[in-house]
């Protein structure tokens, strides 16, 4: 389904596999930043921008079902992580509850996507993506009636990278622009290359909520 032609080699599609680097070394960067602020669980976007990296990066490198599977769990880690947080952040769970109900609905994500053979992956992310965002409108909803003003600048960074992310995704897939030949720079490729600083934005984004953190933290950008 992407432009960059299959070689006959270790790395089948080079430039939608090396591309994922980013995204380890965003997630190296958040685990180390985030770890020595004591942000708390805020600090498991580092884990899940390292999971999305080498998940992609083996499966791009091999385009088997295997390693596709850990594409999708990096996926998974990232929206649930999203639901875990705002699920604590309304009070509907406690502290000690939001590691399992993290691992859970990773499991809700993955276990399908495999019983499927990968049929059901993208409706279960965009399904999991879309009641995260249901949950922050629900917040954004009660801050403001609370009086409360939360900073929506980094989120707002999120969705602008996102949406460059998803336009590169779109030309690769439709052919809008596509050389096949090209191993050094693909649109998929360009999609991980910017797609991977969401995982930062949107750490920053809720490390200013002090019920995510081992101490009080401000959302100031780095």
């Amino acid at each position: 389904m992407y432009c960059e032609e299959n070689l006959c080699s270790w790395v089948v599609a080079p430039s939608n596999t090396w591309s994922n680097l980013v995204y380890i070394f965003v997630g190296v960067w958040i685990w180390r930043k985030f770890s020595r602020e004591r942000a708390g669980l805020t600090t498991l976007f580092g884990p899940a921008a390292l999971g999305t990296g080498i998940g992609s990066f083996l499966y791009h490198a091999s385009y088997t079902y295997f390693f596709q599977i850990f594409d999708f769990l990096g996926m998974y880690m990232f929206a649930a992580l999203l639901i875990a947080l705002n699920l604590q952040r309304l009070g509907w769970i406690a502290r000690p509850r939001v590691i399992p109900t993290y691992l859970f609905f990773i499991a809700a994500g993955i276990f399908p996507f495999i019983l499927s053979h990968g049929a059901a992956g993208k409706s279960l992310f965009g399904l999991q993506i879309g009641a995260a965002l249901i949950l922050e409108i629900a917040l954004f909803v009660r801050s403001r009636k609370a009086g409360k003003r939360t900073d929506y600048r980094a989120f707002g960074w999120s969705f602008a990278i996102f949406a460059i992310s998803y336009s590169a995704w779109w030309i690769d897939t439709g052919n809008v622009w596509c050389i096949p030949s090209n191993h050094l720079l693909q649109g998929h490729a360009v999609w991980h290359m910017t797609n991977a600083f969401c995982f930062a934005t949107m750490a920053i984004f809720y490390r200013q909520f002090p019920e995510h953190a081992n101490r009080t933290t401000s959302n100031r950008l780095p």
